[in-house]
């Protein structure tokens, strides 16, 4: 495992010295915007920012103000939670529809041996 690693280490060197080099780049922003925060204001805790975070029923609470889906959201559910701005504007009904038909339709296929994919041995 050791030879395998110095041998891709030793012919992939220019991709490893890209990918360093990009994450250099990228991070470069970040942290310009970052550090300045965390000195004024301080760390915040994971739990601070989970309270901003979806929860699981907003995968089909996207909100009564939702101009695609309020109404019929309104129809069936009279008295939805209040959703915040990051949830409130999706199509996620329409997404988790074609989550679910897509994973599906590729499990159908490679079930029914109709593609070339086999499942991995190991």
């Amino acid at each position: 495992m050791a030879k395998e690693l110095r041998l891709s280490a030793r012919s992939g060197w220019r991709t490893l010295l890209g990918v360093v080099i990009g994450f250099g780049v990228g991070i470069v922003p970040f942290v310009l915007t970052y550090l300045p925060v965390v000195s004024q204001l301080g760390v915040r805790k994971y739990s601070d920012a989970m309270l901003f975070a979806a929860k699981w029923n907003d995968v089909i609470n996207v909100g009564s103000g939702n101009l695609a889906w309020g109404h019929l959201l309104e129809h069936f559910w009279s008295a939805p939670r209040p959703a915040s701005y990051e949830v409130s504007y999706a199509l996620t009904p329409v997404l988790l529809l074609f989550v679910v038909v897509g994973g599906t339709t590729v499990l159908w296929v490679v079930a029914t041996h109709r593609s070339r994919l086999t499942r991995c041995s190991g």
